[in-house]
């Protein structure tokens, strides 16, 4: 999580999608963070849109590309 109030939220994020035995959950280590709300998915085009901000940073967005090689990163800068 981007949020440092949020960084509780993985643990409990975490045992969600354990019990979902289809999902791989890859661990994003400092400095590298993301928050959701700065992620669009569209399945159409398979682009990944982020938004760089002070909740997501580069080392986020590259561990996203890494994790998604068959999908179009698409970074933009967000201000505010």
């Amino acid at each position: 999580m981007g949020a440092e109030s949020r960084r509780g939220e993985v643990i409990q994020m975490k045992k969600a999608i354990e019990m979902y035995k289809d999902y791989s959950i890859v661990q994003m280590n400092s400095p590298a963070c993301m928050d959701g709300g700065d992620v669009l998915y569209v399945p159409s085009t398979k682009d990944i849109f982020v938004g760089l901000s002070r909740r997501t940073n580069k080392e986020g967005v590259v561990m996203l590309q890494k994790t998604f090689p068959k999908c179009n990163v698409i970074t933009i800068n967000v201000k505010k």
